[in-house]
């Protein structure tokens, strides 16, 4: 499920109950999320100035919700502290439905270990996680803590993983991380940006690739899904 591209609004003012500029439309969206409305099963809340004090209102909405599907958090400075708060939320909502879920440039460098661990071997329903622009390996434990939690027995049920512009700059990295997914059962795919060579990488491993110049990059995790696959 894609996100619809957010209209402009001019009439954003700043919502005295959750901290952030909200649009009328914007703001009953968010009320009839809270009140788990079976209408709203969409929320972006992308470039809300959210942070990791006033995404708690919002989290506290993902700990309860059973209805939204697709949620697009990005492009706020939500930290490790906020997008901490985030899974914590989810993961501990046995009624969930979310299953897209976008952290593109939430200012992430590193989350606990125990927080990623216990989100996927809680969750049961989340399939796609936008990771990008976040450098997740200025310090090594998210993304390792991450690899390692999806190389092991756990219940969320991931597709895609899109994990561009998160600062790799080795090619033995890429191959490490790869090798390390190849084993989780249900991912499909893992996309990249192109910001270096790629052709050393597709060399090294037996997984189907698709790419084009200037293009994200998709490497394919299971045999069937051939060269040329596009979803």
């Amino acid at each position: 499920m894609m996100f619809r591209p957010q209209k402009p609004t001019s009439d954003r003012r700043r919502s005295t109950a959750y901290e952030i500029p909200l649009s009328s439309s914007g703001e009953s969206r968010l009320e009839k999320a809270k009140a788990n409305n079976p209408d709203v099963n969409e929320l972006d809340l992308s470039a809300h100035e959210l942070n990791s004090n006033n995404i708690r209102p919002i989290a506290d909405i993902f700990s309860n919700n059973s209805h939204l599907m697709c949620v697009n958090l990005s492009g706020n400075n939500l930290g490790n502290k906020g997008v901490a708060s985030v899974l914590k939320a989810i993961a501990n909502n046995p009624s969930t439905k979310i299953i897209t879920l976008n952290l593109s440039d939430t200012q992430i460098n590193s989350i606990s270990p125990n927080v990623i661990a216990s989100f996927l071997n809680t969750n049961q329903t989340l399939q796609t996680l936008i990771l990008d622009n976040n450098s997740l390996l200025s310090v090594d434990d998210t993304l390792i803590s991450l690899l390692s939690s999806l190389n092991s027995n756990t219940v969320t049920p991931l597709k895609i993983l899109s994990l561009q512009k998160i600062g790799l700059q080795a090619h033995h990295s890429i191959g490490k991380l790869l090798s390390s997914a190849q084993s989780h059962k249900t991912l499909e795919e893992i996309i990249f940006d192109d910001s270096f060579d790629f052709q050393q990488i597709i060399a090294q491993t037996d997984l189907r690739c698709e790419f084009k110049p200037g293009s994200p990059v998709t490497f394919y995790m299971k045999p069937q899904l051939k060269f040329g696959y596009s979803r």
